[in-house]
């Protein structure tokens, strides 16, 4: 089959080697490509909004398939435009492709099909934008603004204060600087993030692997939101998750798209947020997302572009989907400015030299007889091995041999705490046992763990380093932080503290320790006995609930 591949980013460059492994593919073309893709196929000189231009192509160059990357075309109606010529491509049509178009049709789709999301409002009124922004800080003391429109994942800016909330929003309504003059305010939700893509059509919906990305500029997740800086998978936070993920939101989403009659044949890139208080949708995307495909692909190991032939015939349930274990990260080398100003054009040197990873183009052009940056994300570097530390060390390698003008990349990509239980024994906790026996309850159905959040150490090194802090522990549950806590019945945490420093002094300075006491009910108990036992325990503790989910804010 001749294939088209229209974009010109890692995620198309990813995409790419991915579906010349198959015994389906004899030829690949890129519209417009990049100086990478220029080595597995040939690059086009058409852009991906030229729709005219791309279906006359593939009527001309007999192309059997064509798969769009970027949300721009998928938009503007390529699906649509091509399907009315009878070519096969991979997509969402026009009327579904909205659900990223329009954040506020997103919204409202979510509302009107019972998909969890937080509370919003849309708007084109500069006053009523800013009192429901005031209205949220004073609640929570953050909140959300989002252009609604597509920004390139640069619309969106989370405010702590009415002076830089009415900044943004002047610029959306009044100055028009990301399109359409209307704007998303909602809430800012507590809790961790994660992505999640899964192949669509009008009939199933199957799942990806998971992933985590890093959105903003800096380290620690500070400064402005990007396009993403850096992926891994799995995400080892979401995993348990994944079954109420299904039932909660994928379903309701298939029904949604049946109910209002959209035709969607592609995939559903969501982003969410898991809260004390349950799982809500962030946003939809309508395509593979970037950087979580060059991370996520690398996990498949079955046949892509079969996958997306039968997507896109509305035969998914026939696509066989395998994944391995390993453990990916990517990381994105970028110009310096990025995301606002940068200039381009710089020779990129040392990619010759790089070992045990792979490289995906993006912002390159091969100029010259010489490969030159020409865009705000340069370069995706991608490390797959069976541990994250090892994966980690591989892609930082790697990009200390990369050179370019302006070379700017985060230090910070993977998993940073690890997280470990300790299974205690009830007795060494007289207090805690009274209060079960006063309450009558069944000391076989309460458990108590230590859990310990380590920061700053390589997974093998917070091993010894819980050994060493435990040595004269009993039972050691190696049990997955969020797997366990999947597990409870109802649990709650108390006397959350750090380790004291001289348990600690024989490791470097920089890792940071924190403890807490997870009293869990391995059955379900009636919901007055489960708060007497907590306000007891907690009373005679003098400790004080804190939230079950999520990584420490203290260390993250």
């Amino acid at each position: 089959m001749n294939i088209l591949i229209v974009g010109s980013g890692a995620r198309e460059h990813a995409l790419a080697e991915k579906v010349s492994q198959s015994a389906l593919c004899e030829k690949l073309y890129f519209a417009p490509g990049n100086g990478g893709t220029r080595l597995i196929g040939e690059n086009i000189n058409i852009q991906a909004t030229d729709l005219e231009g791309l279906v006359d192509f593939a009527e001309k160059n007999n192309i059997d398939f064509t798969i769009v990357g970027p949300e721009d075309p998928l938009n503007l109606g390529i699906v649509d435009v091509f399907e009315e010529r009878g070519l096969k491509i991979f997509g969402p049509r026009k009327a579904a492709a909205k659900l990223e178009g329009s954040k506020a049709f997103a919204k409202d789709f979510m509302v009107r099909h019972n998909i969890p999301t937080g509370e919003y409002i849309e708007t084109s009124n500069l006053n009523q934008a800013i009192d429901f922004t005031k209205k949220l800080l004073q609640e929570s003391s953050k909140a959300v603004i989002k252009a609604d429109g597509l920004c390139a994942g640069k619309g969106v800016f989370i405010v702590d204060n009415l002076e830089e909330g009415e900044k943004y929003l002047r610029e959306i309504l009044q100055d028009g600087s990301y399109g359409i003059k209307k704007v998303i305010i909602e809430e800012f939700l507590q809790g961790f993030e994660m992505s999640l893509i899964a192949f669509v059509d009008n009939n199933n919906i199957k799942m990806l692997p998971t992933s985590k990305d890093h959105k903003n500029i800096f380290d620690k997740d500070q400064g402005l939101n990007t396009g993403g800086m850096g992926t891994y998978s799995p995400n080892i936070q979401a995993n348990p998750y994944l079954e109420e993920i299904e039932d909660q939101i994928l379903l309701p989403f298939l029904k949604g798209l049946q109910v209002d009659k959209m035709d969607f044949r592609g995939v559903i890139f969501i982003g969410l947020m898991i809260t004390a208080s349950g799982i809500k949708v962030l946003e939809f995307n309508t395509r593979f997302g970037d950087p979580e495909t060059q991370s996520i692909l690398n996990r498949l190991d079955s046949d892509l572009l079969d996958i997306m032939i039968k997507t896109s015939e509305d035969r998914l349930d026939q696509a066989q989907l395998s994944f391995n274990d390993k453990k990916v990260v990517t990381l994105i080398l970028a110009s310096g400015g990025y995301p606002e100003k940068y200039e381009k054009g710089f020779e990129i040197t040392g990619l010759e030299k790089l070992e045990g990873v792979k490289i995906y183009h993006a912002g390159t052009k091969f100029v010259d007889q010489k490969l030159v940056t020409s865009g705000g994300r340069v370069l995706s570097i991608v490390a797959i091995e069976d541990s994250f530390d090892k994966a980690i060390d591989l892609v930082y390698k790697a990009a200390d041999k990369i050179d370019f003008k302006g070379k700017y990349y985060r230090t910070d990509i993977g998993p940073k705490v690890y997280r470990y239980y300790l299974e205690e024994d009830l007795d060494k906790f007289r207090s805690i046992k009274e209060i079960v026996a006063q309450l009558g309850l069944d000391q076989e159905d309460i458990k108590l763990y230590s859990r310990f959040d380590i920061e700053g150490l390589k997974q093998d090194q917070a091993k010894d380093l819980l050994n060493d802090l435990n040595q004269e522990q009993k039972t050691y549950e190696g049990i997955d932080a969020f797997d366990l806590q999947k597990s409870f019945k109802k649990a709650f945490l108390v006397e959350t503290d750090l380790v004291e420093n001289k348990q600690i002094e024989n490791y470097p300075q920089e890792i940071f320790v924190e403890k807490a006491l997870v009293v869990s009910s391995q059955k379900d108990l009636l919901r007055n006995e489960y708060k007497k036992l907590k306000d007891q325990i907690l009373q005679e503790t003098k400790g004080s609930q804190v939230r079950l989910l999520g990584l420490p804010t203290k260390i993250s």
